[in-house]
């Protein structure tokens, strides 16, 4: 019976291995991609209108000897949204908004002191961004 069953075997493997198998038919070439023959032009560009300051902003202390739209311009402004981010952190006390506000203030204070020597410091920069998305006082839109 083992025999018999390893001469069937042997005999089917034969029988696979005479037989002829086909190759498979190649795989169709797809033709090349159309060339573009130029890109579309570029949308024309927006004219922006210059940006408003709201009448609600408190004035601007001018620094003596310093004429508008230098350091102490700046400086001046950073310390009164320092000021308002305090009175604010302090409005909200205890709550996630509160102890935001509050360390935004402690930062905005060392912000004061690099803006007053430099006007372009990227220290507001960070500032800036985190003040973005927050109900932040007017004063601190800058």
């Amino acid at each position: 019976m083992f025999q018999a069953r390893v001469l069937m075997v042997v005999a089917s493997l034969a029988a696979l291995a005479a037989c002829k198998k086909e190759a498979p038919p190649p795989a169709p070439v797809a033709p090349p991609a159309p060339v573009a023959a130029e890109p579309p032009p570029p949308a024309p560009l927006t004219e922006l209108a210059p940006m408003e300051i709201p009448d609600s902003a408190p004035p601007v202390a001018v620094v003596p000897g310093k004429p508008a739209g230098t350091a102490g311009t700046i400086a001046a402004n950073v310390a009164r949204c320092c000021a308002a981010l305090k009175t604010q952190a302090a409005a909200s006390a205890g709550t996630v908004e509160g102890g935001m506000m509050a360390g935004a203030a402690t930062q905005c204070s060392s912000v004061a002191a690099q803006v007053a020597k430099n006007p372009n410091a990227p220290e507001i920069t960070v500032l800036r961004n985190l003040l973005q998305g927050r109900p932040v006082p007017a004063v601190c839109k800058f």
